[in-house]
């Protein structure tokens, strides 16, 4: 995933390794953005994400002390950008292969990281891993793995949490199971999400919005690609 140039330059202090590991020219490891902070990733897919989370997650409000959940956090670049707004990060990340960069990349942070998936229920799951983004629960390709899971009113008990102030998820076609099984007294005490949902059998984004509505949510929507887009719903 190349992205922008604009936004690649943008980004990271040397484009040009970004440019030349998407052509395969190139193996990068690592790479350090304007901010200084260094990034490490298994490839160019997962460093794509540090390009795109500032243009799809909205948290310029995020007050200092506000509680985030990163449901799909892949090597952590959603999370840093919360965390170092002052946020208390929970990412969620069951690829095995992404999440030793994740642990890395969240280091100094007030980021709990966890190697869990997010689902309807706490619990194994099969879990699709494909080369670069897009391993997922709902596609039927890559190397088949089982993965521990919980869901969104475990998460809230286990690590105690009151009110969520930004929940972000990622989850690839699980953003339905995760959504449409949390309670209305879960759902209550989150004020913002910030998703990407992915048409899947079954379901659609109409569903989504339909139902965060129902929820008290204020909610917009970007189209993308291929059955793709973004959600933004707020209270």
């Amino acid at each position: 995933m190349l992205g922008s140039f604009f936004d690649i330059i943008k980004t990271f202090t040397r484009p040009d390794r970004y440019i030349l590991s998407h052509f395969n020219l190139l193996q990068v490891k690592k790479l350090r953005t304007w901010d200084g902070r260094t990034y490490f990733a298994p490839g160019i897919s997962e460093f794509y994400t540090v390009v795109k989370a500032p243009r799809e997650y909205d948290i310029k409000n995020l007050k200092h002390g506000a509680v985030v959940i990163d449901i799909g956090a892949c090597i952590g670049a959603f999370s840093v950008m919360a965390a170092t707004k002052g946020a208390t990060v929970y990412a969620f990340e069951p690829n095995p292969k992404v999440f030793s960069y994740l642990k890395k990349n969240v280091q100094g942070l007030k980021v709990h990281v966890m190697e869990l998936g997010v689902s309807d229920k706490p619990g194994a799951k099969k879990f699709h891993i494909v080369n670069g983004l897009g391993s997922s629960f709902t596609k039927k390709e890559g190397e088949l793995v089982k993965v521990e899971c919980t869901n969104l009113e475990e998460i809230f008990q286990i690590n105690k949490i009151k009110v969520v102030d930004y929940l972000k998820m990622d989850a690839e076609g699980a953003e339905y199971e995760i959504l449409l099984s949390a309670s209305k007294e879960i759902l209550k005490k989150i004020k913002e999400i910030g998703m990407e949902y992915h048409t899947i059998s079954g379901h659609n984004s109409n569903e989504l919005i339909e139902f965060l509505k129902a929820q008290g949510f204020i909610v917009k929507t970007e189209k993308k690609h291929n059955g793709m887009g973004l959600i933004s719903a707020r209270r």
